[in-house]
């Protein structure tokens, strides 16, 4: 078999795995467990060995399913761990295309998903009032809402996913060595830039608006031979503001983002009544602190919540602690931290800059949704790890010629 099969499988594998439910059917999910088998059996062929990050992604994964079957949940079941089992396997898959074919391995998956993207944005400007609505109901007093479904989901579901066709577009169009090469990645670049953020717009996600910019700018900012972040910096003082951020917010004493939440976007300091949920998942948190709650369903998570519309926490942190505790919670901060490290080890200021910028872009939107039930999530995490591995062993390679 040759090596080119072997890139068919996963590549196979990984588009299934990144399609979105709305394609859903019976017969792809058979494929796809067909598929995680094939790509099982090339990482044991070729002795894949997992980086530090994975690692920990594992971790992640295998408590999460410990915690559920430890409090007997209603996931607790072997589709929960075969779904587990699924993105343990991709995101080793991707990683080992990465480490041997280098960024050039990802493009089949960005051009896979420009496909779906441009897809979703072309549904969004033709029934603007979604392709389909899913009704649901606010209170108990029976008060109900509509929901827009696009070919993504609803407006919470679409902002990962441009973040990250975004950031596999500059890891993969951000160098070229002839002029007319240059121009061409940069119409690239600038093409993904503005679907990701008109989609942002048209569907008026506050998070998604605010994180796809961030992002757009970082990787604008990279055409220019020198940017305004050319000097020493440590990506770590984000984390740092980003946690002091949090807890305010969290906290309930948002009143400094009054004229970003209130007057520019049109939302409540309870960003859509999220403050309430937050208190909640905190209070189940204390009650649980160790192991936590498991992964509920919709209904259980309903009832522990307290609420008729709200099936998760919309704070990934928060979520995390609810779910699995303080362990699961330490092990999401070491994800974040590793790559956080890797990218203040970056001497290309560039690469550091747009890596810098998605992980903002993946913070913002863990600040108000929880993403990680999502496989884009996780490459999208994968990748930005990715391109700051790449980049350090670039310069390390330029310094040793």
């Amino acid at each position: 078999m040759k090596v080119s099969v072997y890139k068919l499988i996963v590549f196979m594998f990984a588009a299934i795995m990144l399609l979105p439910d709305y394609f859903s059917s019976s017969l792809l999910n058979a494929l796809e467990n067909v598929l995680l088998i094939g790509t099982g059996c090339i990482l044991l062929k070729y002795r894949y060995r997992p980086s530090k990050w994975m690692c920990v992604a594992f971790a992640y994964c295998i408590l999460l399913v410990c915690s559920s079957y430890y409090n007997f949940t209603d996931k607790a079941n072997y589709h929960f761990v075969i779904s587990n089992l699924k993105i343990i396997i991709l995101l080793c898959a991707v990683e080992w295309e990465t480490k041997k074919y280098g960024k050039n391995a990802l493009k089949s998956i960005w051009g896979f998903l420009l496909i779906i993207l441009s897809a979703n944005t072309a549904s969004i400007v033709l029934f603007p009032n979604g392709l389909y609505q899913i009704d649901y109901v606010w209170n108990e007093w029976g008060a109900k809402d509509v929901m827009r479904q696009w070919i993504l989901g609803n407006k919470n579901s679409q902002t990962v996913w441009y973040l990250l066709l975004l950031i596999i577009a500059y890891m993969l169009f951000s160098d070229a060595h002839t002029s007319r090469g240059k121009l061409k990645n940069k119409v690239i670049l600038l093409y993904t830039i503005t679907i990701s953020f008109i989609t942002m717009l048209m569907v008026a996600s506050s998070t998604g608006i605010v994180a796809v910019a961030v992002l757009a700018v970082g990787i604008a900012l990279s055409f220019f031979e020198k940017t305004i972040f050319d000097f020493e910096w440590n990506p770590k003082w984000i984390l740092v503001g980003y946690v002091v951020i949090s807890v305010v917010i969290i906290g309930g004493n948002a009143t400094f983002l009054k004229p970003l939440v209130a007057d520019l976007f049109g939302k409540d300091l309870t960003f859509s009544n999220r403050t309430t949920v937050w208190l909640r998942s905190l209070v189940l948190f204390i009650q649980k602190p160790i192991f936590g709650w498991g992964v509920l369903g919709d209904d259980g998570m309903r009832n522990a919540l307290g609420s008729l519309s709200y099936t998760s926490a919309h704070n990934q942190f928060l979520n995390t602690m609810l779910q699995g505790g303080l362990i699961l919670f330490l092990i999401l901060i070491a994800m974040i931290y590793i790559i956080f490290d890797k990218l203040s080890k970056c001497e290309d200021k560039k690469d550091k800059l747009v890596g810098s910028a998605g992980m903002i872009g993946v913070l913002v939107t863990m600040l108000f949704e929880t993403v990680l039930g999502g496989t884009q999530c996780w490459v999208l995490l994968y990748c930005v790890y990715c391109l700051a591995d790449m980049s350090i062993a670039k310069v390390e390679a330029r310094n040793s010629n």
